[in-house]
């Protein structure tokens, strides 16, 4: 019954990894992950929709990050992408987006 068990833990860990990964900020076919500088953002997703400015908590300190989001249209979500020091320290699905994609790459 143990080995059972533990498989099915497996299988729920393994499935949560992936679920994660899937829905990972992605323009055209360039994954963006944290630690990716502004240049390169830019370089792959285009412009942002908008930018704002916020308060996060990082490493446990409250910052101010500046926030990018990306509208991806109505098929997608909009991302948040939180910058500190021109690089990416997280990104966050948002809602559905709405009306047409304005990430680079998709349609």
């Amino acid at each position: 019954m143990k080995h059972i068990s533990y498989a099915f833990l497996a299988t729920c860990l393994i499935t949560t990894c992936m679920v994660n990964e899937s829905y990972a900020f992605r323009c055209g076919d360039n994954l963006v992950s944290t630690s990716d500088s502004v240049v390169s953002l830019d370089a792959r997703c285009g412009k942002p929709s908008w930018k704002t400015f916020g308060v996060t908590k990082y490493r446990g300190d409250w910052i101010s990050v500046e926030k990018w989001f990306y509208n991806c249209g109505k098929d997608d979500f909009i991302y948040e992408l939180q910058l500190l020091d021109g690089r990416i320290i997280a990104d966050n699905a948002l809602e559905r987006g709405a009306g047409k994609s304005n990430c680079l790459g998709r349609q």
